[in-house]
């Protein structure tokens, strides 16, 4: 596929020659330049980019209460807010080109101008991408786990080849620099580097009971998985940092996580909230349908600050809402399928926002309400196969499906979503896809890997 090159009219906009010669007779004509600079710089500060580039054409003078650098700081903040709250500020930092790049971004986004960078790839279906800083995992169905290392110039290159990696995620804790992965035989193996020059190695291995793990997570002190048995294990990081078995609760199909609670589904469909106490030990604490109808089959559970997601193979989604007392009740039941026969394949919850996938490629986005409710709002991705994936990241929301089509949209300032592009690849369908700032990851089923730059 050819790579189209990122272009942008702002190189004529901010070109300004490298000295300006004064015009004595345009300035004593002026009264604006009879205004001392403490005026001056106020009345530039209410101007946009390109006006502010023609004022610096004029004269030398303006040229220079132009490219204020306090002025372009305060420019680039009101312009670009959620950006300016990104942006590390450093005693030397030059906010020119700093509002440049992001204006630069910014245009290539609206007009959907990227550069495509292709990857090292795998030799089999990618599972699972991994993005945290300064690392890319990524995983295929073969049990192979790459690790790379991304430079000043944003290349990704190879620095270590891990086998025995079986499953569909990856989680890298950050703070604690540890890598987890399940294997083959259904432990969990966990793996930090001795130095930065060092690759990762192995320092604990989490035994289970044979079975695959077909779901787990990661927190500072904890951890949580569960196998095709049903065996819900519960670890505790002791004082020395390795993982402890805390409990082993039989007949769990599915959890979700957030903060201090865990959301469990029993074989029986019914739901339990696991309290994570001070001592780290996790204790029951109730359960939020004991007084609601259970839903039949449930296949997706989702769990927020304020909210529980339950959603059954028949597209039926209850949604329940956190009370002053903490405990969780029911606010919503409704039905999120249109066509028939079909099923939820996706269920994503991020923020204010509630998106679910279908195995006919059908999207639906909801939004929280004042109310707590959840209304739908209009979803510009149209997909005509099955959802493998949602990610929703910095504004930014993917949606890969098995048409050989991956949906990139972003959030507007009315809360709802523009369609920016589609990353098409005509001979494969996108497996995974990973969000880094405003460069797009995806991996496909025949192992290929690609990069879409918008910057």
């Amino acid at each position: 596929m050819a790579t189209k090159a990122v272009t942008s009219s702002l190189d004529t906009i901010y070109s300004v020659p490298a000295t300006q010669t004064e015009q004595p007779d345009l300035q004593q004509d002026s009264l604006l330049l009879d205004c001392p600079n403490e005026i001056i710089i106020p009345i530039l500060s209410l101007l946009g980019e390109k006006d502010l580039a023609s004022a610096s054409l004029s004269c030398y003078r303006l040229y220079c209460l132009a490219n204020d650098n306090i002025l372009w700081k305060n420019l680039f903040s009101r312009t670009f807010p959620y950006r300016a709250s990104k942006v590390t500020p450093y005693p030397m930092i030059a906010w020119k080109p700093v509002h440049q790049a992001a204006y630069r971004i910014e245009s290539n986004l609206i007009h959907g101008i990227c550069q495509e960078k292709t990857l090292p790839g795998h030799d089999a279906r990618i599972t699972s991408i991994h993005r945290q800083t300064p690392y890319l995992f990524t995983a295929d169905c073969e049990g192979t786990l790459k690790v790379r290392s991304r430079n000043p110039d944003h290349i990704y290159t190879d620095v270590q080849t891990i086998s025995g990696c079986h499953g569909d995620s990856i989680q890298f804790h950050p703070e604690t620099g540890t890598l987890a992965f399940p294997t083959e035989d259904g432990s969990l193996k966990l793996l930090r580097k001795p130095s930065l020059q060092e690759p990762f190695d192995t320092v604990q291995v989490l035994p289970g009971d044979g079975s695959k793990i077909g779901q787990f997570s990661m927190q500072k002190d904890h951890l949580f998985f569960v196998n095709s048995n049903h065996n819900f294990d519960i670890w505790s990081k002791d004082l020395s940092g390795n993982y402890v078995n805390m409990a082993t609760i039989p007949g769990i199909l599915k959890f979700a996580r957030f903060s201090n609670e865990v959301a469990v589904l029993r074989n029986d469909n019914t739901i339990a909230i696991m309290q994570i106490n001070e001592d780290k030990t996790v204790d029951y604490a109730y359960s939020p349908t004991e007084a609601t109808p259970a839903l039949e089959r449930v296949i997706h559970l989702s769990l927020t600050d304020e909210h529980l997601f339950i959603c059954d193979l028949f597209g039926m989604l209850k949604i329940f809402g956190k009370e002053p007392d903490g405990t969780l009740k029911e606010i919503q039941n409704m039905p999120i399928l249109t066509q028939f026969p079909d099923s939820i394949t996706y269920l994503h919850a991020h923020e204010d926002y509630l998106i679910t996938g279908s195995l006919k490629g059908q999207v639906r986005i909801f939004r929280k309400q004042p109310s707590k409710e959840y209304a739908e709002i209009p979803c510009p991705a149209v997909h005509t196969d099955r959802i493998n994936q949602i990610v929703m990241k910095e504004g930014f929301l993917c949606i890969a499906s098995t048409d050989s089509k991956t949906s990139l949209l972003r959030k507007n300032l009315a809360g709802g979503f523009d369609r920016i592009k589609e990353l098409q690849n005509p001979d494969q369908s996108a497996t995974a896809v990973a969000i880094e700032d405003d460069r797009f990851i995806s991996g496909y089923a025949d192992g290929q890997m690609r990069i879409w730059d918008f910057t």
